[in-house]
């Protein structure tokens, strides 16, 4: 249940964040990047998941978060679109691989 509600509270940030892609130069690719872990966290709390899907999710926008990564890190990282691109992903990278961890270790689903 606590995985249910911690997914719609995910898709919910994704949501969000797509939504406030509408200023940025490179919108539509911001706005594909949250739709879908925003969508697969939607079925999720819908009880459509497979474990799979999320860890390759994971993986993915871990691969991405990296190649984001500022370097050197930013000391007013606030104002510095890269490393905010970074965060949002590593965000997502972490809660799929959170989602995908239970489903594994779950048997009942």
């Amino acid at each position: 249940m606590i995985a249910r509600i911690f997914a719609f509270l995910l898709f919910g940030l994704c949501l969000w964040s797509g939504i406030l892609q509408y200023n940025d130069p490179d919108t539509l690719i911001w706005v594909i990047i949250y739709a879908l872990p925003g969508i697969v966290a939607l079925l999720y709390g819908l009880k459509i998941k497979h474990r799979g899907v999320l860890l390759g999710i994971a993986l993915i926008y871990l691969v991405g978060s990296i190649y984001w990564y500022p370097h050197p890190w930013p000391a007013n990282w606030v104002d510095h679109e890269e490393a905010r691109e970074f965060g949002g992903l590593a965000i997502i990278a972490v809660s799929f691989g959170i989602l995908g961890l239970i489903t594994s270790l779950r048997r009942d689903l």
